[in-house]
C-alpha cells in the first residue's frame, strides 16, 4: 500500500508544478520572460557542449599535426559527445517521468 501512496504523492507534486508553471506563464510578460530564462538555463550545458564540439572540430582538428594529437582531439570529441548523449537521455527520462506521472490514472 505504501508504494501507491508514494506514487499518488509524486503524481500530485508533478501536477502542482505544472499548475505553477501555467500560473507563472499567465501572470504576464515578466512571467513569460522568467520561464524563457529558466528553460535557457536548462539548455545551457547542452548548447555549451555543442559549441565545444564545433570549436574542436573546426579549430583544433585542422591544427593537430601528428597521430597522437589527432587521437587526443578524437578522445576529447568522444568524451563531449558522450556527455551530450547523457544529457539527451536524462532529458528524455525526465520528460517520460513527468508525462507518466501527470497522466490520468485509470
Amino acid at each position: 500500500m505504501e508504494p501507491e501512496d508514494a506514487e499518488a504523492r509524486e503524481r500530485k507534486r508533478v501536477k502542482e508544478v505544472g499548475k505553477y508553471i501555467e500560473r507563472v506563464a499567465a501572470s504576464g510578460d515578466w512571467g513569460k520572460l522568467s520561464l524563457v530564462l529558466l528553460y535557457a538555463a536548462f539548455a545551457t550545458p547542452f548548447v555549451f557542449n555543442l559549441a565545444a564540439i564545433w570549436a574542436t572540430w573546426t579549430l583544433v582538428w585542422p591544427e593537430a599535426q601528428g597521430v597522437s594529437e589527432r587521437v587526443a582531439v578524437l578522445g576529447f570529441l568522444f568524451l563531449v559527445l558522450n556527455v551530450v548523449a547523457y544529457q539527451i537521455r536524462n532529458f528524455a527520462n525526465s520528460a517520460f517521468y513527468v508525462s507518466f506521472m501527470s497522466h490520468k490514472k485509470g
